[in-house]
């Protein structure tokens, strides 16, 4: 159904059809208004329609961010993606912002560290260890430090 059918059919069609075309965003409730062939009663069925709705995809919207894992860009994307007015929407594009953030930082102290393996002082590169910023593998695969250098870190961190 397009606007101009939908239109000229107000009342020929049901409240849930018309819901459908609202939600859909074929035309508003206002648009239908103004055709003069809204009653109240229909109108008060699409409102109901359409907030019942709105209460559906809240829920919707709460059960899936408690599923959400805060930490992955892909998974926070799709439920902003897919629930762009819900509270949460803001949080998920705030944690995305910190994950690329952390990701350049990251990059950042691998490039260092590929450029000169004495950037940071032993204490420092084992906190980022312990911490999780970097990994062994990473300073081995990545950055071609060898295994007993950093066996030997707290040696000489100490």
């Amino acid at each position: 159904m397009d606007r101009d059918y939908i239109l000229g059919h107000v009342e020929d069609l049901t409240a849930q059809q018309l819901a459908d075309a609202i939600q859909r965003g074929i035309v508003t409730v206002k648009d239908l208004q103004d055709t003069g062939d809204l009653d109240a009663t229909k109108r008060k069925a699409v409102n109901k329609i359409l907030s019942d709705l709105i209460v559906i995809t809240n829920k919707e919207a709460e059960a899936a961010w408690e599923k959400v894992s805060k930490g992955d860009i892909n998974a926070l994307e799709e439920f902003v993606a897919r629930y762009p007015s819900s509270p949460h929407a803001n949080e998920a594009r705030g944690l995305i912002i910190a994950i690329r953030n952390n990701l350049k930082k990251h990059d950042e102290i691998l490039k260092n560290i590929r450029r000169n393996p004495n950037t940071y002082p032993p204490y420092h590169i084992l906190d980022m260890l312990e911490k999780g910023v970097i990994s062994r593998s990473e300073l081995t695969d990545e950055c071609g430090i060898p295994v007993s250098a950093i066996d030997n870190l707290r040696n000489l961190s100490a």
